[in-house]
């Protein structure tokens, strides 16, 4: 299972990815709709191209930080409120935060692989680092 490229576990009642660390290769990774609540046991997937984690319950994006070759990622439908753990994501060309509680976009102003970025249903008033950056 070393090898293996893609995983898709999405609707299920997982909680602990920890037994996921040895899968070095993976490239493309779904956890949507289950109950994580944090990626930290994530931090060593460093080949991990798309994430998606959507529909959990994160609220801590730390150790996502070290997710050096991420292109996409799916947050959507979390609790999350603070995306500073992404500046180190400098790959990142997709991202979609919807319904989060997300009220500083800051973090995203050195993304400057960012293509497409979806912010619905969150707390932010500020959008001046969008317009500048982009």
């Amino acid at each position: 299972m070393n090898f293996l490229k893609t995983l898709n576990v999405e609707f299920n009642q997982i909680s602990d990815l920890s037994p996921l660390s040895k899968l070095t290769k993976l490239q493309d990774l779904n956890i949507q709709n289950n109950k994580k609540t944090n990626l930290y046991s994530i931090r060593n997937l460093n080949g991990l191209t798309t994430l998606f984690v959507g529909h959990n319950k994160i609220s801590d994006l730390n150790g996502i930080q070290h997710l050096k070759n991420l292109k996409s990622l799916y947050l959507q439908n979390n609790k999350i409120t603070d995306l500073s753990p992404l500046q180190e994501c400098r790959l990142l060309a997709y991202l979609l935060i919807n319904d989060n509680k997300i009220t500083d976009i800051t973090p995203l102003q050195h993304s400057a692989q960012l293509k497409y970025i979806s912010i619905e249903l969150n707390f932010i008033a500020d959008f001046q680092v969008i317009i500048v950056t982009y």
